[in-house]
């Protein structure tokens, strides 16, 4: 990343800066082959602001892209808080493909990976990132072990690593998006801080009991949310997560109902079958909308 793309980031990346306040913390890493950490986790005041616009000023480009070693660094950071605040994030910034996987035989660039990554590689290089980011990786043991931290991720330009940004998001629990014109990262990422700090719920789990006799759930198709369903399908629970201010989400519920007799087939009566009653389990986020954030971003100043 050079040129003028690499002004515009960094104007971003002020803009960003500027809308922290003294609650929120802030740590920078640049990775190229290696990561380094040229910010310090430390908290949004006048002067912290400042120190963070003096790293940012100092990003020169560089060779290599290690993604998976940005993000480690990100985590260990993170790890290594004295304090911990409501709203964890990694947002991950990159305009080029991941070459660390060519070190170990697996060109993904080739002819047969030109526009994407197989199964195969995704696969292999997601055992490469923390617990933290992908918990499928083992289990952490220690006081300072994270619970997962969702990683947003921002491709820029045509010649970055769409599949790669994508599985990293997907497995975090993240967002991945697609910045195809320079111009635009300060709105960007004007949204995605705008979610940060607006977060009304953590942990929201959704459970849903159907009140007819008779009646069972079948499945839950919730996507990238786990759910799960009991032996007899008398209650299902989707794991909802965090809820942003104004946010909707929507979930299908498939299920079973008796068989109904003829003179009982009218809507009066299938809507009697049809009756839930919800249960929601949330950690809420007392106060103001705006949540103190801590996080830290990544960048690749190629």
């Amino acid at each position: 990343m050079k040129g003028t793309k690499l002004v515009l980031l960094k104007n971003a990346v002020r803009f960003v800066i500027s809308n922290l306040g003294p609650a929120d913390c802030l740590s920078i890493i640049a990775f190229s082959s290696t990561a380094r950490r040229i910010f310090p986790l430390r908290r949004m005041s006048d002067v912290g602001r400042d120190c963070a616009t003096l790293a940012i000023d100092s990003l020169v480009s560089s060779g290599g892209t290690n993604i998976a070693e940005g993000l480690n660094k990100g985590v260990q950071v993170l790890e290594q808080r004295r304090e911990s605040n409501p709203v964890v994030s990694i947002i991950l910034l990159s305009d080029g493909k991941d070459t660390y996987s060519t070190t170990f035989g697996i060109d993904h660039q080739s002819p047969h990976h030109q526009d994407s990554l197989n199964s195969r590689w995704i696969s292999y290089f997601l055992q490469l990132l923390p617990h933290a980011i992908c918990p499928s990786n083992g289990v952490v043991v220690g006081d300072n072990s994270l619970p997962p931290i969702p990683v947003h991720t921002f491709g820029i330009g045509a010649d970055h690593d769409a599949t790669c940004m994508h599985a990293i998001s997907d497995v975090s629990g993240g967002t991945f998006s697609f910045i195809q014109d320079v111009n635009i990262i300060q709105d960007a990422f004007a949204r995605c801080i705008g979610g940060f700090l607006s977060v009304v719920a953590q942990q929201l789990k959704l459970k849903i009991i159907p009140l007819s006799p008779g009646v069972r759930i079948c499945s839950i198709p919730s996507g990238k949310h786990t759910s799960e369903i009991s032996n007899n399908g008398k209650w299902g629970v989707v794991d909802v997560g965090d809820l942003y201010a104004d946010e909707e989400k929507d979930f299908l519920v498939q299920v079973s109902v008796p068989v109904l007799s003829a003179d009982e087939e009218s809507p009066e009566v299938i809507e009697k079958f049809l009756r839930f009653d919800t249960l929601v389990v949330v950690r809420l986020l007392e106060g103001y909308l705006r949540r103190p954030f801590c996080g830290g971003l990544l960048f690749f100043p190629k």
